[in-house]
């Protein structure tokens, strides 16, 4: 589980860069 845990924080810290600069990635 904690692999899982890992991957989701490591998943929204990317999300969260990619954001600013791809607007079409936010919508998804």
């Amino acid at each position: 589980m904690r692999d899982i845990d890992q991957l989701l924080l490591a998943n929204k810290a990317w999300s969260e860069g990619r954001r600013h600069d791809d607007p079409q990635y936010f919508n998804r």
